[in-house]
């Protein structure tokens, strides 16, 4: 290892940079305090930059301070050579252009990796906006990784020595950068010579972010002639003709036409609703036309609001596919239903959501700030919407394999092999994914077991809630039929001490009949409800006591269980997709010997033979998974067909018993407008008793006397009187007690509603008992398996 000084630090050569970069990195230690920096020569070693580049990059540089931008330490002077060199920040994750050749990211980086990605540049390109910085270098190339203490990563902005200072309305005319990334203006003066006369504004930088963005998404650049970069007539072609709001131009012939698009490809690894925010980002920096580009404002604004959305993993189970909803966090769940309906076509009516075995219902005013985290193990599950059938499930796309050729050269091996070691990372994701979408399947079929089992019990403390009610309006209806007919009683014999008209005899007599009928109506309409009640409640609550413990849609999983697990099969991919990328790097090695020996040779076609197996292995078991998803998909959708049906035959029945309950409710007014009728018929009677007995006293002055009161008993009417006054309080008693009764009854209800309440709350705790010792349970199983 070389090693270098300077008065201040000792360098050591630690790695020659990729493409992009500006040739060797040493890395130092300061002889004083320890802090481990970087410097970087030019391409030949030991050759540094030219003078006014280094001056250019250092002036640059000291203006800046932020942590997506590299640092600046000093400007030093190597003692051996006396030259000035530049003391930096240390980047030891490597450039963005690095991971983009690593054949994980082959077809563009993760998801996560890309907002990340974003997030960092563009706050670093903010920072270089603000300070009136334009970089005109922008690409993978230049932009580092860092690892954090926590192991997260930061990327930074580098190799300034193109930069300048430029506010957004000046304009330059020296041209810098890299040709797949340049501006057209830029391609048109500095790769095609031609004197065009034209300036250049601090846009150019959105441009070449807007490539490096595509490539990142997509792991290719998006304008791209047949023959690459000696097309040179046709690159320029198709970056200037291309039509506004295309994204993405290929020619994949000769002279052919060039394909263009304002779609991100297939095979990219972002969500839809990524997709949906990025790709308007890229059709909006992405224009040759000035008037037409999104200005600098409008581009951070929009990066801003894209990075701090909220981020919902949904599990759309009739699709079986997984989204992404990027909601604004101060948007609430009538937006968030509606971004679902826009990635899924499930109207929000239809959407029934589910998180961690439970129900998702936010408050309808809840920030999606507030909203549970998700991840893909860990989504909202939907359902809701025609269920597809497994043949018609959407499958992630995965590019075809190359086969290596019959003749083999060290060259094209590596070559071959690195597009296979590319497909079998492609491969692993699609596995994964089936298996996160086959655990998400059984974790719908136990969330719906587990909600059929709350509803029974709620379906089970309706059953007693209205057996309850019953109860007490049997009871109440009792007490006001004996109370009807104890004042019958007494009227009848009240009415036997007193003499009456014929006619008004007949009529109380038949009014006094009459609230007997009604008595005798009553009770039937009471007995007939209540042998109704035991007909409907006895059955179904043996159906739902059976329920509860012996849960059917729980009974009828198993089978499905049996059959989903997808580890072993993702374990399998994950271990040939590390072989194939092993014979990939010793592949790429050997591409850099001029010739091997003779047992190397022998070893290497061995190797091409096992290569080979394995990719088709790997192909194999991907298909495999994807017909495994098919099939369970097609048992999930059966079995929730059967749920369905099961949990609309006992809502059928319980709707005879909501029925029964309202009738009840119903037979409670009814025997209170019975008892204000009775009570007023029996006022009119006692009226009439009034009356009989005036008539009767008023006519024995001056005339014959009663028998009663001629044969001495003058102390009879004394006995009317106290006849009377037994009538009033009985009367009066019967209204206490059949008001007393009233209040008792709705006692009863409010007793029954509160136990009801509370027998709620105790099955969600035990609920929520068993699902935490569940998984605890399950850890044990995975910490034992391990």
């Amino acid at each position: 290892m070389e090693t270098r000084s300077s008065s201040n630090y000792i360098w050591n050569l630690k790695s020659v940079l990729g493409q992009g970069a500006t040739g060797a990195v040493y890395t130092g230690r300061h002889k004083k305090s320890g802090d481990v920096v970087a410097v970087k020569t030019s391409n030949h070693l030991g050759m540094m930059r030219p003078l006014e580049v280094r001056k250019r990059e250092f002036d640059v540089l000291s203006k800046l301070d932020h942590e997506n931008i590299v640092k600046i330490f000093a400007s030093e002077t190597e003692l051996r050579s006396q030259n000035e060199i530049i003391v930096m920040e240390l980047c030891s994750g490597g450039s963005l252009f690095t991971m983009l050749e690593h054949p994980s990211n082959a077809y563009g980086l993760s998801e996560q990796d890309c907002i990340t990605v974003i997030r960092d540049v563009v706050a670093g390109m903010k920072h270089l906006h603000d300070n009136g910085i334009v970089h005109r270098d922008l690409k993978p190339g230049n932009i580092m990784r860092v690892y954090r203490d926590d192991g997260s990563c930061v990327y930074k902005l580098t190799d300034f020595g193109a930069a300048r200072e430029l506010m957004e309305s000046d304009q330059f005319v020296s041209i810098y950068g890299t040709e797949e990334y340049l501006h057209p203006d830029l391609y048109e003066r500095g790769v095609l010579r031609k004197a065009t006369g034209k300036t250049f504004g601090a846009q150019v930088d959105l441009w070449s972010i807007g490539v490096t963005f595509y490539h990142i998404a997509t792991g290719r650049l998006p304008f791209r002639p047949f023959g690459g970069r000696q097309n040179k007539d046709t690159m320029y072609h198709i970056t200037t003709r291309k039509a506004s709001g295309m994204i993405a131009g290929v020619q994949k012939s000769e002279g052919g036409e060039v394909e263009w698009t304002d779609k991100l490809p297939d095979h990219t690894c972002l969500s839809q609703g990524f997709r949906n925010l990025l790709t308007p980002l890229l059709a909006g920096v992405l224009e040759s036309d000035p008037a037409k580009m999104m200005s600098f404002d409008q581009f951070f604004a929009y990066v801003q609001d894209m990075v701090s959305r909220k981020v919902l993993d949904v599990y759309c189970v009739s699709s079986s596919q997984f989204h992404k909803i990027y909601i604004r966090r101060t948007e609430m769940l009538n937006r968030f239903k509606q971004m679902v309906t826009e990635q899924t076509s499930v109207p929000c009516d239809q959407q029934e959501l589910f998180y961690e075995f439970q129900y998702f219902q936010p408050p309808d005013m809840c920030p999606a700030a507030d909203f549970p985290n998700t991840s893909r193990d860990r989504p909202v599950i939907m359902i809701g919407g025609e269920q597809l059938a497994p043949d018609k499930l959407v499958n992630l796309a995965i590019p075809k394999i190359t086969e290596l050729p019959p003749e083999w050269t060290l060259e094209g091996d590596a070559a071959v092999s690195k597009i296979m070691a590319n497909c079998a990372y492609s491969c692993e994701h699609s596995v994964a994914v089936y298996s996160d979408s086959v655990k998400a399947m059984t974790d719908m079929i136990h969330t719906l077991g587990n909600c059929f089992r709350q509803r029974m019990i709620d379906h089970d403390l309706v059953c007693k809630e209205v057996e309850s009610q019953r109860n007490a309006v049997h009871n109440m209806t009792e007490v006001y039929c004996a109370s009807q007919e104890n004042s019958v009683k007494m009227l009848t014999d009240v009415m036997e001490q007193v003499s009456f008209r014929e006619e008004e005899r007949a009529e109380a007599d038949r009014e006094v009949v009459g609230i007997l009928e009604l008595v005798r109506m009553k009770r039937k309409s009471d007995d007939v409800q209540s042998k109704e009640t035991a007909e409907w409640l006895i059955p179904l609550k043996v159906t739902l006591h059976d329920a509860i413990a012996n849960n059917p849609l729980e009974v009828e999983a198993k089978a499905f269980f049996r059959i989903a697990d997808t580890k072993p099969l993702l374990c399998t991919v994950s271990t040939l997709r590390a072989r194939i990328e092993e014979f990939y790097n010793r592949f790429r090695k050997e591409k850099h010997l001029r010739r091997l020996s003779l047992a190397d040779e022998q070893n290497h076609v061995f190797d091409r033979r096992k290569l080979s197996a394995e990719c088709k292995r790997v192909m194999e078991l991907t298909k495999h998974s994807a017909e495994l998803r098919a099939l369970l998909h097609g048992e999930l959708t059966g079995w929730l067909s059967r749920a369905k049906t099961l949990e609309a035959r006992v809502c059928q029945r319980m709707g005879q018993v909501y029925e029964i309950r309202n009738r009840d409710q119903l037979h409670v007014e009814s025997m209170e407008k019975f008892q204000e009728q009775s009570n007023a018929t029996c006022k009119r009677v006692v009226e009439r008793v009034k009356g009989a007995m005036v008539r009767g006293s008023t006519s024995s002055i001056g005339t014959d006397l009663p028998s009663i009161v001629a044969n001495g008993d003058a102390d009879h009417g004394d006995d009317h009187n106290v006849s009377w006054s037994e009538l009033d309080s009985h009367i009066a008693t019967l209204v206490k007690v059949t008001e007393s009764s009233k209040a008792s009854a709705m006692e009863n209800s409010q007793y029954i509603q509160r136990l009801t309440s509370s027998l709620n709350e105790f099955f969600h705790v035990i609920n929520e008992s068993d699902r935490q010792s569940i998984e605890e349970l399950q850890k044990l199983s995975m910490i034992e398996t391990q």
